[in-house]
């Protein structure tokens, strides 16, 4: 659950997460707020798709207007799953492990979650992040533009009605990354999102639809009420033993520690739900798919107007700092592309400690014939048994060309590319 959460911040927190000072570039290009900015700092996500929803209804053939609705719908997705965590009493182990850390603040009254409920939680943010992809999906139009200073953008995390400073994106991630950030650096981080922006909106909520999918096509209700007080607060769980976590302990104390173990232990998850192993598939092709597309747009521009995937090879440069992208680069994430692409149709197969050389593990079957997981004998080998064929191994050393061409930053560029 916390993965789908982290996701989803991937996305959204990302656009606001890589701070470069104010730029002059593009001086003479005029970009007039977009419809739902104002409802958007000011917290009042709801508002401005309804905003949005009216105003396209009105002019159907808007393509700014329809690239405003889906992310607004996409932004109002997250609002609401962290609006449910926070409901249910999310607990937060960032003073232990920063990387699980969440901007959704601590509940002094949590409700109880039941098992049925988290499904509900995760399917309905599911359905959010489809409905956005289909509000962006009839956009075609190279001129479409979305200026956004996302920084500026607060969510109503604990749903009180108010979305408060501390709930503004650049505090998030100023508190988060440890920067000394200024109200002044968010309003002078402008992207400019185009058409190739619209095809990663895309491509993120696929993916992440895809791990809903995994997860929900799985029966871990076993899981959830032996150590969902790992996670939450106050479970529904018939173990009276771990029913009362109490809130305000400090954070990865001993019995966390237990529940961890048995955590691991307790990751053996029948399948609950096949239908949607294949759904996920579909989902991951999806996005391959339209990360292709997203950078074959790119390829095209010739502009360098506040980049969020900027073109090397014509000259543009990206908002992003920190991080250097050059035409190897995007050669090598287009193998990388193909690599994937040929894993996802089972023309390639995943490398595995314990197989000899010539056989790997088929990944598109474990998505066609999907069979309990048991994730201690996956990493023993045996869970992969059914899966294990004799092919085109994409061995590690694959792996190792595409890190080294990243010159080790290849995982920070593929969050960033999609």
């Amino acid at each position: 659950m916390r993965t789908l959460v982290v996701a989803s911040f991937v996305l959204i927190v990302s656009c606001s997460s890589i701070w470069a000072q104010p730029t002059t570039r593009s001086a003479g290009v005029s970009h007039p707020a977009p419809l739902i900015e104002p409802l958007l700092i000011s917290g009042k996500i709801a508002e401005a798709v309804s905003l949005a929803e009216k105003a396209l209804a009105a002019d159907q053939a808007n393509d700014d207007l329809r690239f405003q609705l889906g992310v607004a719908q996409l932004l109002r997705g997250v609002e609401q799953l962290t609006q449910s965590l926070y409901k249910h009493g999310l607990r937060d182990h960032g003073g232990y492990f920063s990387f699980l850390s969440l901007p959704i603040p601590s509940n002094p009254k949590p409700e109880v979650l039941s098992y049925t409920e988290l499904r509900r939680i995760i399917a309905s943010f599911q359905a959010s992040l489809i409905k956005a992809e289909a509000t962006l999906r009839p956009i075609r139009g190279d001129a479409v533009r979305l200026p956004l200073r996302p920084g500026l953008i607060r969510m109503d995390f604990n749903s009180d009605g108010h979305a408060e400073e501390g709930e503004t994106f650049w505090r998030i991630f100023a508190s988060y990354a440890g920067l000394n950030l200024t109200t002044a650096d968010a309003e002078g981080f402008l992207i400019c999102f185009d058409r190739a922006d619209v095809a990663w909106f895309r491509g993120y909520c696929h993916l992440i639809a895809a791990m809903c999918d995994i997860l929900l096509a799985h029966d871990f209700q076993d899981l959830f009420e032996r150590v969902g007080c790992l996670f939450f607060t106050k479970t529904a769980t018939p173990h009276q033993i771990v029913s009362e976590v109490a809130y305000s302990r400090q954070p990865f104390a001993w019995d966390d520690i237990a529940d961890a173990i048995a955590f691991f232990h307790l990751l053996n998850l029948r399948v609950a739900e096949p239908t949607r192993m294949r759904s996920a598939l579909d989902h991951l092709e999806a996005m391959v798919r339209l990360s292709r597309e997203t950078w074959e747009l790119v390829y095209k521009e010739k502009d360098d107007d506040h980049e969020w995937l900027p073109n090397p090879i014509s000259g543009q440069t990206s908002v992003v700092a920190g991080i250097s992208l050059g035409a190897e680069q995007l050669r090598t994430w287009n193998r990388f592309l193909d690599h994937v692409s040929d894993l996802l149709a089972g023309k390639a197969l995943l490398p595995h400690w314990r197989l000899p050389a010539g056989q790997g593990i088929n990944l598109r079957r474990v998505f066609t014939e999907p069979r309990t997981f048991d994730a201690i004998l996956w990493m023993q080998g045996t869970g992969a048994t059914p899966y294990v064929e004799k092919g085109n191994v994409l061995g590690i050393e694959v792996w190792r060309q595409m890190d080294r061409a990243f010159k080790g930053g290849f995982f920070m560029h593929a969050v960033w590319f999609n």
